[in-house]
């Protein structure tokens, strides 16, 4: 919401319509606790030592890139649309308007 600009809001009094313009959905924010993580498996063999801490924390932060990096193909950006979509509509038409467009930039 502290995206949403004014300007992008147009109102037609005498339609009772609004067409408002939302930026597009995005990925605030990734949050996979350290503490939260559990090893399923390791399989050490002779030449190689278990895993540090720093190795784990490596590997955590790889699959945080990886979930990033699959975001637009998940559909949960889309669904966030959709969501807001229809908050707005029905927001606004409580407020009394007839007509109701939400646009995504």
């Amino acid at each position: 919401m502290s995206k949403l600009d004014a300007s992008k809001i147009a109102i037609n009094e005498e339609k009772k319509s609004v067409v408002i313009t939302l930026p597009k959905a995005e990925l605030l924010a990734l949050n996979m606790p350290p503490d939260k993580s559990v090893l399923a498996y390791e399989n050490v063999a002779t030449f190689r030592s278990n895993f540090s801490a720093k190795d784990k924390n490596h590997l955590l932060q790889l699959g945080e890139q990886s979930i990033r990096d699959e975001v637009p193909n998940l559909g949960i950006l889309n669904d966030a649309e959709k969501n807001a979509s229809s908050f707005f509509k029905s927001l606004l038409s409580q407020l009394g308007f007839e007509l109701v467009t939400v646009k995504f930039e």
